[in-house]
């Protein structure tokens, strides 16, 4: 096979802009216009592919810090409550004032959000809470 230099011409036409002037044989436009077309996918595809490879980047860090953010709020909501029975506050009570406490620091902190985070810690069951009030105490 011989390879032939591709007969070109490149001209100044002002403003930073060069004309590119390419001498085909009227055979060869058609595999020369594919040749165009598919090295425009690829690039396309490339220029695809970086930008989902930064947006998963992204993500992987964004879950990283949602994950930190959470383990503070859950240990936040452990620790206040905690603080509230070494005061010697009923389960019940102490669960109330620790949910009433959180939300005035996280807005979007429920009732049920702290009473699951609790229950998970096991909390709630080592205190007593699940017992009626006669048993508590026994």
């Amino acid at each position: 096979m011989q390879v032939r230099t591709l007969a070109h011409r490149v001209e100044s036409i002002g403003a930073g802009y060069v004309a590119l002037t390419l001498e085909l044989p009227q055979e060869r436009v058609t595999s020369m216009l594919l040749f165009i077309s598919s090295m425009t996918d690829l690039c396309r595809s490339i220029t695809t592919k970086a930008r989902v490879s930064t947006v998963a980047d992204r993500l992987e860090d964004s879950q990283e810090q949602r994950d930190i953010f959470y383990q503070k709020y859950v240990d936040s909501v452990v620790s206040t409550f905690d603080g509230f029975i070494a005061k010697g506050e009923n389960p019940r009570v102490a669960l109330s004032l620790t949910s009433s406490f959180i939300h005035e620091s996280q807005p979007n902190s429920s009732y049920d959000q702290v009473k699951k985070i609790l229950s998970d810690a096991k909390r709630l069951k080592k205190t007593g809470y699940y017992k009626s009030p006669s048993q508590r105490f026994d």
